[in-house]
C-alpha cells in the first residue's frame, strides 16, 4: 500500500486541507497531497511517521488476510468462473472463426435465397396477373385451334385475319416465347390453308369460285403475281390431266376415246383460258388470236407469255394424243368424224386464240394415208392366199376366154360396180371387189377422209400395190405349169379390166387431179404373159 493511503487512513491523522486549496487542489494527485501534507506536519509529528505506517500497514495486512480468509470460496468461484469464461471465450472465437469462414458462403445463399424468392414473387405476380386474364389468355390460346376450324370449314377469311392478328401479337410481344408459339402455329395452318385452296382449283370448280381461291392465295402473300399464274395454271393443267386419265380408264375404244378427248380439250381449255383472263385481268389483250399471229413480244411482257406458253404446251399434248391414237382407227368414216370434231374443237378455241386447225391437218393426212396403206397390205395378202389356194380350170379357162373380147373390157369400165368379168377369177374378184381386204374396200375407206395433199402418196401406193399382185400373177403363172393358159387369161383381164377400173374409181375419190397410177410399172411384171396371152386370144377370136 502507498505512503499516502496509510497516511490516510492513520489514527489522528489531520483532516486534508487541500480541498480548501480551490480548484488548483481538486485536481491534484494522492502523492502530491500527502506531500503536501507531510510539509505540514511537525518535526516529532514526522518522527512517528514511520512507526504510524507501519502499524497501519500491519493493521490492513491482518484485515486483508481475514477477508481473504472469509471470502477464500468466493475467490475460488471467482477463479472458477474465469477459467469457464476463459475457455468460453476461446470456444467462441473458434466458433466466431468458422462463422467468418462460412460468412461469404452464408451470403451466397442469402443471396440466392432471396433471388429465388424474388422469381417466386415475380411468378406469383404472374400467376395473379394471369388469373385475372385468364379468359383473354384461353382466347390466345385457342387461336390456332379456331383458325385450323375455320379452314376445315371454308371460313378463309376469318382464318386469315386471325393468322394477321397473330402476326401483329408476335411482332408487339416479340419477347413472349407463347405469341411466337401462336405465330409459328398459325404460319402452319397458314401452308395447310394454302395447299388446300391449291387442291381447290386441281378440282372441276366455276369462275366466281376461281375467282374467290385466287384472291386468298393473293392474300396469303406466299407467291408474287407470276408465279401465282403459273401455280393457277399447274393446278388447271393436272386437274384437266385427271380428266383425261378418267376417260383413258373408262375403256373407249380408239373412235370413242378420241372424240370425248377432243370434247374435253374443247370445252375445258376454253373454260381455263377464261378464268385466267377474268382472274388476271390485265392479260386480257395479251393472248387473243390476233396477238400471237403477229407475235408481238411486247404485249406478253406482262407475265412473259404465261398463257400463250401453256395454251402452246396444251395443244402439242393434245396433238401428241391423236398421233398416237390415230393409228388405232380401222374405219375411214371414224377418222372422218374424229376430224371433224377436232376442226370443231379448233374453230372454237380459236375464240380464245388457239386455233389448232392446220397444225391437225398433217396428223390426219398421215394417218388417212396409213389407213389406206394398211388396207392395200391386207388386199395384197387376200391375193396371195386366194392364188395360191384357186384351182385353174382350163375348160374354164377356155369358155371365159371365147365368150370374152377387149369390146365387152371396154364396155365395162363406165360404171362404178366392179366389172362382173372379174367373177370368173375368184382371185381377181376378192382382190378387186370384195367387201373386205380388198382394194374396193380401201378405196372406200379412202374416200371419207380424202385429203388433196395425199393424192400423190396414195396414187404411189396404189401403184405399188397393182405391182405387187403383178409379181403374184407373174409368178403363178411361172409355177402353174399346164394351167399357163388360164393364168394368162387371167392377167389379161386383171391388165385390161381391173387396172383401168381402180383408177377409175381412184379418179372418182380425186376427181380435182388426173390420176395418176402409173400403169406401165403396175403391169411391168407381166408384160411378156400379156403380149402372149394377146396373142392367143387374137387366134382363138379368127
Amino acid at each position: 500500500m502507498s505512503a499516502t493511503s496509510l497516511r490516510a487512513n492513520a489514527p489522528g491523522a489531520a483532516p486534508s486541507t487541500s480541498a480548501s486549496g480551490g480548484s488548483r487542489g481538486s485536481y491534484a494527485s494522492p502523492d502530491d497531497v500527502y506531500l503536501s501534507d507531510l510539509l505540514s506536519y511537525s518535526l516529532d509529528r514526522l518522527g512517528r511517521e514511520p512507526e504510524l505506517l507501519r502499524s497501519e500497514s500491519q493493521r490492513l495486512e491482518r484485515q486483508l488476510h481475514g477477508v481473504a480468509v472469509k471470502h477464500c470460496h468466493s475467490f475460488v468461484s471467482v477463479e472458477d468462473g474465469l477459467e469457464s469464461v476463459r475457455k468460453e471465450m476461446e470456444m467462441a472465437k473458434q466458433r466466431l472463426d468458422k462463422l467468418a469462414k462460412s460468412a461469404p458462403k452464408l451470403e451466397q445463399s442469402c443471396q440466392e435465397c432471396l433471388a429465388r424468392t424474388e422469381g417466386l414473387m415475380q411468378q406469383g405476380k404472374n400467376n395473379r396477373t394471369l388469373m385475372q386474364n385468364h379468359s383473354s389468355v384461353v382466347d390466345l390460346l385457342e387461336i390456332p385451334s379456331l383458325m385450323d376450324t375455320c379452314v376445315r370449314n371454308g371460313n378463309y377469311d376469318e382464318a386469315l385475319d386471325l393468322e394477321v392478328f397473330a402476326s401483329k401479337l408476335a411482332t408487339v410481344n416479340s419477347e413472349s416465347r407463347v405469341a411466337k408459339m401462336l405465330h409459328r402455329e398459325a404460319v402452319d395452318i397458314k401452308q395447310n390453308m394454302m395447299t388446300t385452296l391449291l387442291e381447290k382449283l386441281k378440282s372441276s370448280i366455276q369462275l366466281p369460285e376461281c375467282l374467290r381461291v385466287v384472291g386468298y392465295l393473293r392474300r396469303l402473300g406466299s407467291y408474287s403475281e407470276v408465279t401465282l399464274r403459273l401455280k393457277f395454271l399447274a393446278c388447271r393443267e393436272a386437274w384437266l390431266q385427271e380428266e383425261i386419265a378418267k376417260i383413258d380408264m373408262e375403256g373407249f375404244g380408239a373412235y370413242d376415246f378420241l372424240k370425248k378427248l377432243t370434247d374435253a380439250h374443247r370445252v375445258h381449255l376454253f373454260d381455263i383460258v377464261m378464268q385466267y383472263r377474268a382472274i388476271f385481268a390485265d392479260d386480257a389483250n395479251a393472248h387473243d388470236a390476233e396477238t400471237y399471229s403477229k407475235g408481238d413480244q411486247h404485249a406478253l411482257q406482262s407475265d412473259g407469255g404465261v398463257l400463250y406458253s401453256w395454251g402452246s404446251h396444251r395443244v402439242s399434248c393434245y396433238l401428241d394424243l391423236l398421233r398416237h391414237n390415230l393409228p388405232r382407227l380401222t374405219q375411214g368414216n371414224d377418222l372422218a368424224s374424229v376430224l371433224e370434231h377436232s376442226m370443231y374443237c379448233g374453230m372454237s378455241l380459236g375464240r380464245v386464240g388457239m386455233d389448232f386447225r392446220e397444225l391437225v391437218a398433217p396428223i390426219f393426212i398421215t394417218a388417212a394415208e396409213s389407213l389406206f396403206a394398211n388396207g392395200l397390205q391386207l388386199a395384197v395378202e387376200t391375193f396371195q392366199l386366194a392364188l395360191a389356194k384357186h384351182d385353174w380350170d382350163p375348160l374354164l379357162a377356155s369358155a371365159a376366154a371365147a365368150t370374152s373380147g377387149p369390146e365387152k373390157y371396154k364396155d365395162s369400165q363406165s360404171g362404178t360396180s366392179p366389172p362382173q368379168e372379174l367373177l370368173q377369177y375368184y382371185p381377181l374378184a376378192v382382190f378387186i371387189g370384195a367387201p373386205s381386204r380388198s382394194i374396193l374396200s380401201a378405196l372406200n375407206e379412202l374416200r371419207h377422209c380424202a385429203f388433196t395433199s395425199c393424192t400423190e402418196t396414195c396414187s404411189g401406193l396404189l401403184t405399188s400395190t397393182l405391182n405387187v399382185a403383178s409379181s403374184a400373177l407373174a409368178k403363178a403363172h411361172k409355177t402353174s405349169g399346164k394351167n399357163a393358159s388360164s393364168v394368162g387369161n387371167c392377167a389379161l383381164v386383171y391388165a385390161e379390166l381391173a387396172v383401168p377400173y381402180v383408177q377409175t374409181c381412184l379418179g372418182r375419190i380425186f376427181p380435182d387431179n388426173s390420176p395418176l397410177i402409173d400403169s406401165a410399172h403396175a403391169l411391168q411384171p407381166l408384160n411378156v404373159i400379156l403380149s402372149k396371152a394377146k396373142r392367143t386370144m387374137s387366134k382363138m377370136q379368127s
